[in-house]
């Protein structure tokens, strides 16, 4: 039984902490977003642009995360 499933199933009686339990344990654990991110980071951050600053690179990876989120958000409507 999937935990989310199993916080539906005996948390009847709470319905708030059943609520959070299962946002929380829908969430799933692994470091592909971390790892995306450094990708992108060090596509941006290369050997031709190796002169940007950190805050610069940080905006620049955050501006690509929010374009593709954009594009990805588009195909849902």
């Amino acid at each position: 039984m999937a935990s989310y499933k199993w916080a539906s199933v005996y948390m009847a009686p709470w319905p708030h902490l059943r609520w959070a339990s299962m946002r929380l344990l829908a969430l799933s654990c692994s470091t592909s977003g971390c790892e995306r991110s450094w990708s992108v980071e060090d596509w941006i951050h290369s050997k031709k642009r190796n002169r940007l600053g950190h805050l610069t690179v940080e905006r620049l990876v955050r501006c690509h995360t929010n374009l593709v989120l954009k594009d990805v958000m588009k195909d849902w409507e």
